[in-house]
């Protein structure tokens, strides 16, 4: 499931006054990848999303979909990182916390690797318990 909203990407781009090709020009891409962004057919790196919110003087989490705002990778993705990245900087291999991504745990990892994962994330460790367990705020 794609972590951009293409409507919320399309909408910030006709805010911003902008077409395609110049967004497209102004984070690097060809115009036809902003269509295929727009359009749901693909979903940018989380650089290439870092890119798209600056030139659309935006918060990544605007263009993120609702659903992926509390999930661990909603959290990735809106710092900016890749699974490698963000793993090297919690001290954990990339292989256990890409698991962590695509699983729900009974139990959060130790207090340790939640906080550098927090860190890492720009969040709380609470916040990064929730996403690992699937538990939503209230």
């Amino acid at each position: 499931m794609p972590y951009l909203d293409p409507q919320r990407l399309a909408a910030a781009r006709r805010a911003a006054g902008l077409s395609l090709a110049e967004l497209a020009r102004l984070v690097g891409v060809g115009r036809s990848r902003v269509w295929d962004w727009e359009n749901g057919r693909q979903s940018p790196s989380p650089a290439r999303l870092t890119a798209l919110a600056e030139a659309l003087d935006a918060d990544v989490g605007q263009l993120l979909a609702a659903e992926e705002t509390t999930t661990l990778r909603g959290m990735r993705v809106r710092a900016g990182l890749t699974l490698a990245q963000l793993a090297q900087q919690a001290g954990i291999p990339t292989s256990t916390y890409s698991g962590w991504e695509r699983t729900r745990l009974r139990h959060p990892p130790a207090r340790a690797v939640l906080t550098a994962l927090a860190a890492a994330l720009d969040v709380e460790p609470d916040d990064v318990a929730r996403a690992l367990t699937h538990e939503t705020t209230r």
